[in-house]
């Protein structure tokens, strides 16, 4: 009996309160959890939004220096280039005085000196370099002997068949020019000097060689017949030999002109 009375009264204090029946509150844990889900999530979405936001910033950033850096370097690439062609230009009028002093030191039997002040100064010697040609051009007309030791000219007339060129990887080195000609032409020295050797060589077959006591020496090879010896004297546009035919199917002049022992182009002292 005491046991009923006990449930009774449980019963009684759990479904009434002072004002009233009060419903058991199930709901609130299950809300609670759903709202920290929620949040999580969120958060995780304001995460990856923000790291997406930064990458797009760094990326951005990154972006925009390279974009300048290339800029930049096309505005330097664009200098370089007229830089560049500023200076081909200074080098062509560079290498066209440097061309007509050395023209005159050789006139003059002297050795062309080269100086960093020289080229510094080469702008401002262009006028004194014009008055010195007007000077040479002057002598010229006068027939000073200088002139006549200077080798000029070709020692025969026919075809340059092979030029002048330096040792490289696909062509052999020629220190001179082949000028083809029929057996027999007549070969004139190009300018006074004492024949310094006549006679048969391994490499340029019957050869002469005249020194022009200068500095200058003038090789004729592979001549047919000789007219002079060593010692004599001779003058621009006597005859020394006849051409021949040596090493070539076709017969030619092999012609050199020296100075100080280095093989010269003779471009300059043909034309």
């Amino acid at each position: 009996m005491k046991m009923n009375i006990k449930k009774i009264h449980h019963l009684k204090f759990s479904i009434s309160s002072g004002n009233g029946p009060v419903e058991p509150d199930q709901g609130k844990g299950l809300n609670f959890k759903l709202s920290i889900n929620i949040a999580v999530l969120l958060m995780g979405i304001l995460f990856l939004l923000l790291a997406f936001f930064i990458f797009l910033i760094f990326s951005y950033g990154k972006l925009n220096s390279q974009l300048v850096l290339n800029q930049a370097l096309s505005k330097e690439n664009q200098q370089l280039k007229i830089y560049n062609s500023k200076v081909k230009e200074l080098e062509q009028e560079l290498r066209e005085y440097r061309l007509f002093a050395h023209q005159v030191a050789q006139i003059a039997g002297v050795k062309f000196p080269v100086d960093k002040d020289s080229l510094k100064n080469i702008r401002t010697e262009k006028l004194s370099l014009l008055n010195i040609k007007d000077t040479v051009s002057q002598l010229k007309t006068q027939k000073i002997p200088i002139f006549s030791t200077i080798p000029s000219g070709l020692p025969l007339q026919g075809k340059i068949v092979k030029n002048y060129s330096l040792n490289s990887g696909t062509k052999k080195e020629h220190s001179g020019i082949d000028i083809s000609a029929r057996i027999g032409t007549e070969i004139k020295a190009t300018a006074d000097g004492l024949i310094d050797f006549v006679g048969k060589d391994k490499k340029y077959g019957n050869l002469i060689i005249i020194n022009h006591e200068n500095g200058y020496k003038t090789y004729y090879c592979s001549c047919s017949k000789i007219f002079v010896k060593q010692g004599d004297r001779v003058k621009r546009g006597e005859v020394v030999a006849l051409s021949g035919r040596t090493g070539r199917p076709t017969p030619h002049l092999h012609y050199e002109i020296r100075k100080d022992d280095i093989p010269l182009v003779p471009d300059e002292y043909i034309n």
